[in-house]
């Protein structure tokens, strides 16, 4: 790079797809000059590296080399990474522990601020990464964490609840077990109970409706004219009954 200047990031485009690196994008704090940028992929761990990755399996070690760029006129420097989709697949990694690591041989492996950024590539997933300077780097899979025994009781009892169609409890218990661990690694229990409360929900009885009651006002008004019409009749039959004794 003949010259980066404040203000900007200067990006650099990595060719070779096998190093797990796509692009590197510098921003500094005062102007530098003839920049020179190496990038190489490394079979596996350098003997200069004393300090082992724990808990993390490795996808690629690669190292970046600069000329004319000291660590001290970073601004701010990021990293594009790449993982095949099939090493995660394969492995059954889930592509949400991906995390780059740098190496310094006095403090050894630091995790650095890994973002997935795309999925878009038919072969590749990137990652953004943000880095304070330049070394050897590591793209590793975080391991998942070993279930304690407290978090195991409060699943069985969430699944215990669930057949006892006790569905808030069990989503209470489920909470507290994903607390333990920080995560969200029992979404489908959680949907089955959710889908599960919806369904009873939905098939709860409908809500009876009182009949309504039947209106008598033209009974009572078909009697009053029958009464009527009796007296009527009555007082036509006597009325004839005296005319024929005179």
């Amino acid at each position: 790079v003949a010259k980066i200047t404040p203000g900007a990031a200067s990006i650099v485009k990595i060719i070779d797809p096998e190093t797990g690196l796509k692009e590197i994008q510098i921003t500094v704090t005062k102007e530098a000059t003839a920049v020179k940028i190496t990038v190489t992929k490394l079979e596996g761990k350098p003997a200069i590296v004393t300090h082992e990755i724990t808990n993390s399996n490795v996808y690629k070690y690669f190292e970046i080399n600069r000329t004319n760029l000291d660590d001290s006129n970073l601004q701010q420097s990021k990293l594009v990474v790449r993982v095949e989709k099939s090493f995660l697949e394969n492995n059954k990694y889930d592509k949400n522990n991906v995390v780059v690591q740098r190496y310094n041989a006095i403090t050894g492996w630091s995790k650095l601020d890994t973002k997935l950024s795309s999925e878009a590539d038919i072969k590749y997933i990137d990652y953004d990464v943000t880095t304070p300077g330049f070394s050897i780097f590591a793209i590793t899979v975080e391991q998942a964490a070993t279930a304690s025994q407290e978090e195991l009781d409060l699943v069985a009892e969430a699944r215990q609840l669930l057949a006892e169609n006790e569905y808030d409890g069990a989503l209470e218990a489920l909470s507290e077990a994903e607390a333990l661990r920080s995560g969200d690694q029992y979404t489908d229990l959680a949907k089955q109970i959710r889908d599960a409360k919806t369904a009873s929900t939905a098939g709860e009885p409908p809500i009876s409706v009182p009949p309504k009651k039947k209106s008598y006002v033209w009974a009572w008004i078909i009697a009053i004219i029958g009464v009527i019409g009796i007296v009527v009749l009555v007082f036509f039959l006597m009325q004839k009954q005296k005319n024929r004794k005179r």
